[in-house]
């Protein structure tokens, strides 16, 4: 599990050691290692469970919940889908657990479908930004000598430090580089978008940052077929009159069920798209990871549904 590769954008949130003999329910993580740990475990252990394993359905369940709970667009259907997720989450917890008592979480998700009809999507009033501002306060904690004061200077010091260094720029990105087009991968396509001649220079970089990283190798979905959301491969990113534009090869997508992800595979014929990010259907990107066995396929792992 240590030597898993969680990908480029989850290396932040990589688990460490887990103590499994501590008190209570906890396993010595923070909330966003538990979240990278339960959402790559299929990834990481899938080869080793059989298929029709009652535990490892139990864990795929809530995935699905975790799934729906973190999307950021539900619709009415998918509330209806959550609530017999939830029941039959809950029944398989105590057919295989039957000494362990629900805990009040387990309470709470049976009403997270009615909230979700009432308020919108539960990711828009989640805490996990409270909680990584009360880190802040954590970590300066050295000594309980005034420890008010002690905390309110230093926060006043992050604040004027971070706006010292905030940018005015909208997008940040990595070094720019002049590139005579037609020396590009995809001339063509890229110069049919732009409408330039294939002699002119475009701006080139290896990722930008707009509230989003997007970096040279990732994945985004660029559209749905179906309800299956495809995903292509970032191959440049092209800074162009002030606008962001992504060159990309379209990739071939699967659910599947065993390890919870989306197997992709470059489609051919190759299909290249060039669009700008606010075309993008979901804004996130992503990386592609391998499982831990011997499967040689791709996989991107959601934490969240697309629709």
């Amino acid at each position: 599990m240590y030597a898993f590769n969680y990908g480029y954008l989850e290396k932040k949130n990589k688990p460490t050691n887990i103590n499994l003999d501590c008190a209570g329910h906890g396993i010595g993580l923070n909330a966003s290692q538990t979240l990278c740990l339960i959402t790559n475990i299929p990834l990481i252990f899938g080869d080793l469970v059989p298929e029709d394993d009652l535990h490892w359905h139990l864990l795929l369940l809530l995935l699905n919940i975790i799934n729906i709970v973190f999307s950021y667009s539900i619709t009415e259907g998918m509330t209806v889908y959550l609530k017999h997720l939830i029941i039959e989450h809950h029944k398989l917890f105590k057919e295989l657990y039957p000494s362990k008592n629900l805990l009040p979480k387990h309470h709470f998700m049976v009403h997270y479908p009615r909230c979700i009809r009432k308020i919108g999507p539960l990711i828009h009033i989640w805490t996990m930004k409270l909680e990584a501002k009360h880190k802040f306060f954590k970590d300066c904690v050295k000594n309980f000598k005034n420890l008010t004061v002690s905390l309110a200077k230093k926060h006043q010091f992050a604040v004027a430090y971070h706006w010292e260094c905030l940018t005015s720029k909208a997008v940040e990105s990595g070094p720019v580089k002049l590139c005579l087009l037609e020396t590009l991968e995809y001339a063509e396509d890229i110069s049919a978008y732009l409408h330039i001649d294939t002699q002119a220079t475009v701006n080139l970089t290896n990722w930008v940052n707009c509230g989003v990283e997007y970096r040279v190798g990732l994945f985004v979905c660029t559209s749905t077929d179906e309800n299956m959301p495809v995903f292509s491969k970032l191959t440049s990113i092209i800074l162009h009159n002030g606008k962001v534009v992504f060159v990309l090869v379209e990739h071939e997508t699967c659910f599947h069920d065993h390890f919870h992800s989306f197997q992709i595979s470059e489609s051919i014929p190759r299909k290249v798209l060039v669009l700008e990010r606010d075309r993008l259907k979901h804004f996130k990107s992503f990386d592609a990871q391998m499982s831990y066995g011997c499967d040689s396929h791709f996989y991107v792992v959601l934490e969240s549904c697309i629709v």
